[in-house]
């Protein structure tokens, strides 16, 4: 099996990485113009990283999430893939955090510590003041129109183990990205857990 592990940078929001954590496997860092041209001579004389140019889309959050949610469309010579987010930094073989899981699973990654309530979590965007509270009224109304019921999951979305061309993964990742482009709350975990919600939550297995 081909393995990679990849990350996305834009806009220098995060140091680029320099080294490749250990195992067997290829390490991709996906950048947009800025950081490919600060950083154009360390990005000479680094080995252990691959760096490729992102796609060019509306806006660097853009970029990340479709980088981060679609691997299908740029790594299909790759049998299983891991992504992280670009300021996480792993020294030891990431894929040994998911070798219990079943050979079979499409998509690994980690429980929300906090909540289990996509519901909750949009409530607590909005007390934070990373969302407004009509529109995340919007989207549970959505969801609940749907059926959704509370407690029916959150992730974590940092870290994400997939067999990114299985095609129950692709749907998966289709309507994550769906919901992403089409909803004005950008958050990873809600919209997440309502794709999941939306495969009738076939597709995930979650670890703590």
């Amino acid at each position: 099996k081909r393995r990679v592990v990849y990350t996305c940078i834009t806009n220098n929001y995060d140091e680029i990485p320099r080294h490749k954590p250990k195992g067997d496997f290829d390490f991709i860092c996906f950048l947009d113009d800025e950081p490919f041209v600060r950083n154009e001579n360390l990005i000479k004389v680094t080995t252990e990283v691959e760096y490729r140019k992102a796609p060019k889309l509306c806006s660097p959050q853009d970029i990340i999430r479709f980088i981060k949610i679609r691997p299908d469309n740029f790594l299909g010579d790759y049998d299983e893939s891991i992504y992280i987010d670009g300021n996480i930094r792993i020294r030891e073989d990431p894929f040994l955090l998911f070798h219990k899981i079943p050979a079979v699973t499409p998509v690994a990654l980690y429980l929300q510590p906090d909540r289990s309530c996509a519901y909750r979590e949009l409530d607590e965007l909005v007390r934070i003041g990373v969302a407004k509270g009509s529109d995340a009224k919007r989207l549970k109304s959505a969801m609940k129109l749907l059926g959704m019921k509370s407690d029916s999951g959150l992730f974590e979305a940092n870290i994400i183990f997939r067999l990114h061309n299985d095609s129950a993964c692709k749907v998966l990742m289709q309507i994550w990205w769906n919901l992403w482009s089409s909803t004005i709350i950008k958050r990873d975990q809600p919209l997440l857990a309502f794709a999941n919600y939306l495969t009738a939550n076939a597709n995930i297995v979650t670890g703590k």
